[in-house]
C-alpha cells in the first residue's frame, strides 16, 4: 500500500503508468494498492524501493521480498546513523 496526498497526483499517475503487470486500486484515505502477478517478485524490489517513504505496508506471497526490503532499510539506517546523527 502506497500513500499519496491529494496534491500528489503524480504518484498515482506513475503507479498507473507503470502497472504493466498489475492493478492499481484506491481503498481510500490517500492510500493506493498496487497488486501484480509476476514470475519473480524479487525483480520488483528496485521499483518498490523508489516509493520508500510512501509505503504504508508491503505484502507479498514471497516472504523474501518484504524481509529483504525492510532489511535493506534497516541496513541503511545503521549505515547512516539514523535520526540521532542527522544533519541539522
Amino acid at each position: 500500500m502506497i500513500h499519496a496526498e491529494a496534491e500528489e497526483d503524480y504518484v498515482v499517475r506513475r503507479l498507473n503508468r507503470e502497472k504493466r503487470c498489475g492493478r492499481v486500486e484506491e481503498p481510500g484515505d490517500g492510500n493506493w494498492r498496487f497488486a501484480a502477478d509476476v514470475f519473480d517478485a524479487l525483480e520488483l524490489l528496485p521499483w518498490i524501493r523508489s516509493f520508500t517513504g510512501r509505503i504504508v505496508s508491503l505484502k507479498c506471497s514471497n516472504p523474501e521480498v518484504p524481509r529483504r526490503f525492510y532489511g535493506d532499510l534497516e541496513a541503511m539506517r545503521a549505515m547512516y546513523g539514523g535520526d540521532a546523527d542527522a544533519v541539522q
